[in-house]
């Protein structure tokens, strides 16, 4: 029954949106244009015909789940409303261009060719005729015409299905609703990796999750008129969808309504084509690094979605994006645009524009914001200061009607005209319903009175960046909903008074008699870069008595003010939480008792005179007075939970004995002199780093932390040792993560073992004396899943038994000694063990790896540094089934590839020599099989290309001949995986001495 209910909904969709139509005026006007009357007799057709089908489709939809002649009679029936639909876009299309053309003049309405006319007529009779034969069918399949309509006037046809209200067999239900959701199952097609699994020649909606350059391929073979291509999810970028495969795919598919090429990293160029998919509503290139859109994307005339979110290379848009008059959306956030171009004013139907950049020369003007009535959501205004005369330019306040709850208005960094700047900002006045504003580089010495009104009722966040010319912070005090303010760069404020928090003293009396509380709801305040600030007073009423301001106040951020004194009201804050003051030298501040986050960072003058019971969190930096401010804080009455001490004076041990028992997070960084109190049981301390710090620590009792999970020590000069004093088995349940960097005199683990079950992350880092694991690692490490081993070059084995089998990720870097007894590491036993990476060990290898050495569930698998090789073994290659990335990097010597790689290969990464490597790769077979092979040089990069050419691979005859930009299209091996995605080769050096090095650039 729901399926039923989902397929009417979704024809009865289609024909009301064909009758719709069928019915607009440029439809109608443009069917006139054709001689005899034709076409309005095709139009009359087409409607009766439409009407036949649509007094079938209840019956047909009721019996389509038994009667698989009736399923198919409707699935023709949906070929031929899409052909239809296809046939309204394209007429609607071509009268938009007349009507584009006629309007600027450079043709008549008139002139239209007769065959686009004839053509447009022959496809209308084809469908009018393939209607027609499809209700001559209603008799051989017993359709009946106006069905009771019973079966669906208690449905919801806008929603398709309610999962709380379907009980039992939950598999089953599972798969009903994926059925029904999908609309259609012929015609709508999810890949999500299944290499057995592709769209039909009816499929109209594609997504998928994973796809690779032979998925594509099949897919693209086999389907023919898509109407939607997007991702389901972005998890990375899909490297196949390239420049030839998004041309291939345009080219093909020129009914597509939806296309998202979106993170398509190797998506550089949009093809001229583009302009072709004259049925596109919704185009999303967003986060590709292409550079700029073809002049045939103004042909979209159909387009209402465009997004360019983050397309960092775009520096401009095609100069008649005024054609495109059904746009409601533009996303530009996040590009390099210097401008919009003229005539966007077109756009009537705007709704969503995240950015308008205003040009020097030639862009389109401030004035043309006017035009968009129906404008809502965000916009960012940039480049103000290209508006000259915005007496002249802005004869109306452009912002105040429109439906914009966010507006971003900015000039550039060195905009000086004071009183220019000011009068533009006073005719940008934005709408009351405003909720959040960000200015930035406003150079004026003062804001328009707007700017505070109260009458903005919803303003809940302030931004104001870089206003270095104001000498008064704007009066904002009366604001109802502000809940946020950000002040950064007022470069010439000096004081912060009474007019912060209200106007004129007229209306200052005014304001004081209707007793409203200044920023009362405001709970986050941000102060920061404000070199010449030296004094914030308070609020006061006229008599002179302290008047509470900031009620709500949560948050306080004070940075970068050095010359700020005393603020030592602020203790009277009843609901102040968080304090962070960063470089104030000067600034004296007495700290509210209920504070549970305090921040200090080079504030010398900052002092806490009394306990404070509800402090969390704590972060000490450049702060002379810490040991006068533990003698504060630990008396036994702190909780203290977050501790973090950063390049303090402190010469005794670190005072903890009235945190110890609260504490939960412990970071200490460059306190060379602390001394750690190891005779201290930390009994709830769950994460700790040392880093440059505590110098004379020598060995580390690790289980004196119970509840430890993440244990770091970094730069710790003279630990020598990790060691137990208890059962370590039950004092070690926590640890997760044990870091051990830059330890040069660490020699030793727990003697017997680190008994801790649950690790799952070792990593040891320049531990230059280290020449042991932990022992016994297979059996007291049960859990431990990442292995990270670099540059200990004393370190000659694993422990005895070997490592973990639950392992699953290894590196092992610039261990010259271990690499050598590689013989006695047995990876190939095991099972978990996914990513393996060498690098720097090898010093008089040629070849690698060994046959015995690696195990065949290898998934990932990387060489990095080895100077001295020149081969990879093919068998042991051939071994890894699982084998999925293969990845080689600054190995300059290395000069054959085997001539076969494993199938399941679909990523290899060659980083190293490209003149070395070329010339032998595959050298002992055909090449008949295609791939892609993308060449990244850091350096000498038209020199390198200059020689592609003339190399060649293999035996083929065939030399690199076709290569766009760095994207080279070569005949490989015969053997090649055919799931191999790219062969990435980067050049990170030079031989002088090559010939590449004497080739001329192109």
């Amino acid at each position: 029954m729901a399926a039923e209910l989902v397929g009417g909904a979704f024809l009865s969709a289609i024909i009301q949106t064909l009758f719709d139509k069928l019915a607009t005026r440029e439809m109608v006007d443009f069917i006139r244009g054709v001689k005899h009357d034709i076409g309005l007799n095709l139009l009359d057709k087409l409607k009766i015909a439409l009407r036949s089908v649509d007094a079938l489709v209840n019956h047909a939809e009721e019996r389509q789940t038994t009667d698989l002649h009736t399923r198919e009679w409707l699935n023709d029936l949906k070929d031929i409303m899409f052909k239809a639909e296809d046939l309204m876009d394209e007429i609607s299309v071509l009268a938009s261009s007349r009507k584009l053309e006629a309007y600027s003049g450079s043709s008549s309405i008139r002139k239209v060719s007769c065959p686009s006319l004839g053509r447009f007529r022959e496809k209308m009779e084809s469908i009018i005729e393939n209607f027609e034969n499809l209700v001559k069918q209603k008799d051989v399949l017993g359709l009946r015409e106006g069905v009771d309509e019973k079966t669906f006037k208690n449905f919801q046809t806008t929603s398709l299905v309610g999962k709380s209200s379907i009980y039992g067999r939950n598999a089953d239900k599972d798969n009903v609703i994926k059925h029904l959701l999908s609309a259609s199952n012929d015609f709508s097609f999810r890949f999500e990796g299944h290499r057995n699994n592709y769209p039909s020649k009816r499929t109209r909606y594609m997504s998928y999750s994973k796809l690779q350059l032979d998925d594509l391929e099949k897919m693209m073979a086999t389907c023919e008129n898509l109407r939607t291509f997007l991702p389901s999810q972005v998890l990375s970028w899909p490297r196949c969808l390239n420049n030839e495969a998004v041309s291939s795919l345009i080219s093909k598919h020129r009914s597509l309504r939806i296309l998202s090429l979106s993170h398509c990293g190797n998506f550089t160029v949009v093809p001229d084509f583009l302009g072709d998919l004259i049925h596109l509503r919704y185009l999303d290139l967003s986060v590709t690094p292409i550079s700029k859109l073809p002049e045939s994307t103004c042909s979209l005339h159909n387009l209402q979605t465009l997004l360019l979110l983050n397309c960092a290379c775009l520096a401009e848009l095609p100069q008649k994006m005024g054609r495109l008059t059904n746009l409601r959306c533009l996303d530009i956030r996040g590009t390099k645009l210097s401008e919009i171009p003229l005539q966007m004013g077109n756009l009537t139907n705007l709704q969503t524009l995240t950015g308008y950049v205003l040009g020097s020369e030639g862009g389109s003007g401030i004035e043309e914001l006017k035009n968009f009535p129906f404008l809502k959501g965000k916009i960012s205004i940039s480049n103000l200061q290209n508006i000259i005369d915005p007496q002249e330019a802005i004869k109306e306040n452009l912002l105040r009607n429109m439906q914009l709850d966010r507006l971003m208005l900015s000039w550039s960094a060195n905009a000086d005209d004071s009183k220019n700047v000011r009068n533009i900002l006073h005719w940008l006045e934005p709408p009351k319903t405003l909720k959040k504003l960000t200015i930035r580089n406003f150079g004026s010495t003062s804001f328009p009175p707007w700017l505070g009104d109260f009458q903005f009722l919803k303003l809940a966040s302030i931004c104001l960046y870089d206003c270095v010319n104001c000498v008064l912070l704007p009066t904002l005090g009366q604001l109802p909903s502000l809940k946020a303010l950000s002040l950064v760069g007022f470069s010439s404020v000096i004081y912060v008074d009474e007019v912060f928090y209200n106007k004129s003293s007229m209306e200052m009396k005014q304001f004081q008699r209707q007793e409203i509380t200044p920023f009362k709801c405001l709970e986050t305040l941000h102060f920061e870069n404000m070199p010449q600030w030296q004094e914030w007073l308070p609020f006061r009423e006229e008599k002179g008595d302290e008047k509470l301001a900031f009620p709500c106040l949560k948050q306080l951020y004070i940075k970068y003010c050095p010359q700020l004194k005393a603020v030592n009201w602020i203790q009277k804050l009843p609901t102040l939480e968080k304090i962070v003051i960063e470089k104030c030298e000067q600034l004296e501040v007495a700290v509210p008792p209920n504070i549970r986050e305090l921040q200090l960072e080079c504030c010398e003058k900052a002092s806490i005179q009394r306990p404070l019971p509800r402090l969390l969190n704590l972060t000490i930096s450049s702060y002379n007075e810490v040991e006068s401010l533990f003698q504060v804080i630990d008396n036994g009455s702190s909780c203290i939970q977050k501790l973090r001490i950063s390049s303090c004076p402190l010469t005794q041990k670190l005072p903890c004995n009235g945190i110890a028992n609260t504490l939960k997070s412990l970071n200490l960084t460059n306190c060379e002199n602390i001394e750690f109190p190891m005779n201290q049981c930390f009994s709830y301390l769950e994460s700790l780093c040392i880093s440059c710090s505590c110098n004379s620590l020598r060995s580390f009792t690790i289980d004196m932390f119970p509840k430890m999970a993440h244990l770091e020590i970094r730069r710790c000069q003279n630990l020598e040792s990790l060691v137990v004093s208890g059962v370590q088995a039950q004092n070690l349940q926590s640890l997760n993560s044990l870091k051990i960097c830059e330890c040069p005199n660490f020699v030793s683990f727990p003697e017997g073992g680190l008994a801790a079950p649950n690790l799952t992350n070792l990593h040891l880092e320049k531990c230059k004396n280290l020449n042991s694991l932990p022992c016994q690692m297979n059996k007291l490490l049960p859990s431990l899943m990442t292995l990270n081993l670099k540059e200990c070059p004393e370190l000659e084995s694993f422990s005895e038994g070997g490592l973990p089998d639950s392992l699953n990720f290894l590196e092992i870097f610039h261990c010259a000694k271990l690499f050598t007894n590689r013989e006695k590491w047995n990876l190939q036993k095991l099972p978990s063990l996914r990513s393996f990476a060498i690098a720097g060990s090898c010093q008089d290898e040629e070849s690698f790896p060994e046959r015995w050495l690696l195990p065949p569930t290898l998934t990932s698998f990387h060489i990095l540094a080895l100077w001295n090789l020149k081969y990879l073994y093919e068998d042991n290659l051939q071994r890894m089934t699982s084998l999925e990335t293969l990845g080689i990097a600054c190995c300059p010597k290395l000069q054959y590839m085997p001539a076969k790689l494993p199938s399941s290969i679909s990523s290899l990464h060659i980083m190293t020599s490209i003149c070395s490597i070329i010339p032998h790769i595959g050298c002992k077979c055909n090449a008949t099989c295609w791939i892609y092979i993308w060449l990244i040089f850091c350096f000498f990069l038209c020199s390198v290309v200059s020689m592609i050419p003339k190399w060649k691979i293999g035996n083929s005859t065939e030399p690199f001949e076709d290569y766009i930009g760095l994207r080279v299209v070569v005949r490989y091996l015969q053997h090649a995986p055919q799931a191999l995605v790219g062969l990435h080769l980067h050049h990170f050096g030079h031989d002088p001495d090559s010939p590449c090095h004497a080739a001329k650039p192109r």
